[in-house]
């Protein structure tokens, strides 16, 4: 099943999450639990920067080379 993710929407959610919102941050986390890639590649910078979570180079590896697998949902503009 693919689901569809507004990209206006999207940038909106990760805005927030970098503003603090821990609803967003836990939307982004199911989102990327169920292989959205764009989820899961911000999920990764999240922690690799220490931005929001803390920094962790083991969890940051682990969801970019979850999204580098490729899309499970499609993204419009």
């Amino acid at each position: 099943m693919t689901i569809t993710v507004n990209e206006d929407d999207f940038k909106s959610l990760c805005d927030s999450i970098r503003n603090g919102s821990e609803k967003d941050l836990a939307i982004l986390i199911g989102f990327a639990e169920q292989g959205h890639s764009d989820s899961q590649w911000f999920l990764g910078w999240l922690y690799a920067n220490g931005v929001v979570l803390n920094k962790s180079e083991k969890k940051s590896d682990y969801w970019f080379r979850l999204a580098i697998q490729g899309p499970q949902y499609s993204k419009t503009s």
